[in-house]
């Protein structure tokens, strides 16, 4: 096994006052290799999993997003906008993305 540095990239995801970009690690970007998507808990971020994927990214393409508020991406700007309903928008917006 050997570590591999994770590649950053953003998706555009919407909540109910505005679009934001939602910041994701990718390790092992071969899209023919099953997906492990790794969601942070509530104060965690992306680089939480640097270990997990170095462990699994010889055979599963790793993404793991930075939240809103986490990591790289920015926090959203409606009081709206946050909660589990949001957070479950921004993985399905990911998830459409890749």
């Amino acid at each position: 096994m050997k570590d591999s540095s994770a590649s950053i990239h953003a998706v555009i995801s919407g909540g109910k006052s505005d679009f934001h970009k939602l910041f994701y690690r990718e390790w092992n970007s071969h899209i023919d290799e099953p997906l492990l998507l790794c969601l942070a808990g509530v104060s965690r971020n992306s680089k939480d999993f640097e270990f997990l994927a170095n462990q699994f990214h010889d055979h599963y393409r790793v993404i793991s997003p930075d939240m809103p508020g986490r990591g790289m991406t920015p926090s959203r700007s409606g009081q709206d906008d946050f909660g589990m309903m949001a957070n479950i928008s921004d993985a399905m917006a990911l998830i459409a993305h890749l």
